[in-house]
């Protein structure tokens, strides 16, 4: 994650767009992805936070390209204030995450109920 916005500081702000923010977080969820596929230790409870975090700020930047660039959007509207709330809030969320450790929104253990039922009904199908 660090060397993600690390990376991400050599970028020229004059000519970024929001694509190639959200181009820069599926990139950087896609590394996190692969490299907790070859890790061989327990997963950290941060991964899941990171992906999910990343996921959601992905699809915000691509709402808002495809608002202000295709739909040529020129009015602040509920979906711009969603943006600069939810950017924001995710990465905070991030940040704690990985000072933390801890699953203090649940997600992980929701995430373990819900492989363990279907693992349950998967294996009864057999």
């Amino acid at each position: 994650m660090m060397t993600s916005y690390f990376l991400s500081a050599f970028l020229d702000y004059e000519t970024v767009t929001l694509i190639d923010w959200a181009t820069y977080d599926v990139l950087t969820i896609g590394v996190i992805i692969v490299w907790g596929v070859l890790i061989k230790q327990p997963k950290p409870i941060a991964l899941m936070y990171l992906i999910l975090g990343l996921s959601i700020n992905a699809c915000l930047f691509f709402a808002m390209y495809y608002d202000i660039y295709v739909l040529e959007q020129t009015e602040v509207w509920w979906l711009w204030t969603l943006y600069a709330i939810g950017i924001n809030v995710v990465d905070l969320l991030m940040v704690l995450v990985l000072i933390i450790n801890k699953d203090f929104l649940g997600l992980v253990w929701l995430c373990n109920k819900v492989k363990a039922r279907y693992m349950n009904r998967a294996s009864a199908l057999k």
